[in-house]
């Protein structure tokens, strides 16, 4: 048996750039929101870009869904594998300027096939992110607080999953339906629209580049390698043997996003067909009510993982995010049988308090239990499944049902579907995940010298 013991920083250090800590997060944190702004803009603009190139919902799902999660997707583990070896300060950068520079050049597309290769490449850019954040994270605060700080982390994305919708919305409502002038050219307004903002971005990275520096990676990791066996690096060992569990983790906590994301993506166009709102307006109220409750959620969800951690039950992850699905299927499921747009909002509000932390559950779970130098690999995974899953089916399943009932005023239907189908199977795999996962959380040792230390893993 191979003992693999995470060393950390010694009692009374403290963490690199301390008290910079959490401006490197909210730096983070906007970027993820920029992030989020350019990748679902796109929903906002659903019927001028189908006026203008002729296509159908489930052509523009492809190109939200799974066009952008397979690419992005599959392009994070290369992305995970480099965040555990490369300066991750210049890696981030690299990819906020590369999907930047693709968001800017969509307004510029001629055809839908060009808008596609374009979505591929901010896909691909934005890829960088998210592993090479989570093993930022890792270095920059202890164990007691990487929940809180991924969490406000994740929350910045929340936010900018539905603040794409918000400050969409405003952008497309200020360029109103008359060409946009740029320079001496004259752009339609949805194109503008990419133009404007892709800016942030370009900002955002400027000033990252001047204020962040890389920490360094603080942990060192000691192991007593079997001795009738080649010398094998502990964080390989750790993640063969544990890696089929996490991706069971993982499936099951997108399939919980894939509700959020697959309702989300098409809830400004069902209020648009089915209530009479403009797309502006309908991006803005939904933004509104869908990031309060989710950010809420997400400051509940570390102080409930925290509760059940500090008592010893760290292996209570899988059950906790499996209540909160069930819980909030319900009142999703009601909204869309609501007579109202205000109920509805209601209604949905109230699902997405318990379904949008779902996903935080999953990466508590790398934070508390995987050894901090495989950190970007288990994200860049959590990446992968988390794209192929939420991204690449939520919002198609939804479009190919509603398409499959004959368009327009069937989203809502898609949208029961999937409620029902993900919401089911996510539990059932969060079940199966509770006993593996106990015996993985009784294997981890509890640090004697402090709560600077991830303790120690045991793996075969």
């Amino acid at each position: 048996m191979t003992t693999l013991s995470v060393m950390g920083r010694g009692r009374g250090q403290r963490p690199w750039a301390a008290a910079g800590a959490p401006v490197v997060v909210l730096l983070l944190g906007l970027l993820y929101i920029v992030s989020y702004l350019d990748r679902l803009i796109l929903a906002l603009l659903v019927a001028p870009v189908r006026a203008e190139f002729g296509i159908s919902d489930t052509a523009i799902a492809l190109l939200v869904g799974p066009v952008f999660a397979l690419f992005g997707g599959v392009f994070a583990l290369p992305m995970g594998w480099l965040a555990d070896r490369v300066r991750r300060t210049r890696l981030i950068l690299a990819g906020v300027l590369c999907w930047t520079t693709a968001t800017i050049a969509t307004a510029f597309a001629p055809s839908f096939e060009t808008v596609a290769i374009l979505r591929v490449g901010v896909a691909v850019a934005e890829a960088v992110l998210f592993p090479a954040a989570i093993s930022m994270i890792a270095d920059l605060f202890p164990p007691d607080r990487r929940a809180a700080a991924t969490s406000v982390f994740v929350g910045f994305g929340v936010f900018g999953a539905f603040g794409a919708f918000m400050l969409g919305g405003v952008a497309v409502q200020l360029l109103g339906s008359e060409p946009v002038a740029i320079g001496s050219l004259f752009l339609a307004p949805w194109r503008a629209t990419f133009v404007v903002v892709a800016l942030p971005g370009l900002l955002l990275a400027a000033l990252f580049a001047v204020a962040v520096r890389e920490p360094p990676r603080t942990a060192s990791i000691r192991a007593a390698a079997p001795v009738d066996a080649a010398p094998t690096s502990p964080e390989r060992v750790f993640a063969r043997r544990n890696m089929p569990l996490f991706v069971l983790l993982f499936v099951a906590s997108a399939l919980g996003q894939a509700i959020v994301l697959g309702v989300s993506s098409w809830l400004p166009s069902l209020l648009v067909r089915d209530f009479g709102f403009e797309a502006g307006q309908a991006g803005i109220w939904f933004g509104l009510s869908g990031v309060t409750a989710a950010l809420a959620g997400l400051a509940a969800a570390p102080c409930i993982a925290g509760h059940f951690r500090s008592r010893g039950r760290m292996d209570a992850l899988p059950l906790i995010c499996a209540g909160a699905i069930a819980v909030g299927a319900v009142p999703l499921l009601a909204g869309f049988a609501a007579p109202s747009a205000p109920m509805l909002l209601l209604l949905l509000a109230a699902g997405y308090f318990f379904l949008v932390p779902s996903g935080t559950y999953a990466i508590f779970a790398i934070n508390w239990t995987v050894p901090p130098r495989a950190t970007g690999l288990f994200a860049a995974v959590y990446t992968l499944v988390n794209s192929l899953v939420a991204v690449g089916c939520g919002p198609m399943v939804v479009a190919m049902v509603s398409d499959r009932l004959g368009g327009g005023a069937n989203l809502s239907s898609g949208m029961v579907v999937l409620v029902v189908g993900a919401g089911t199977l996510s539990i059932l795999l969060l079940l199966a995940a509770l006993r593996p996962f106990s015996r993985l959380c009784e294997t981890i040792e509890r640090p004697a010298s402090g709560p600077s230390s991830r303790g120690q893993y045991e793996t075969e």
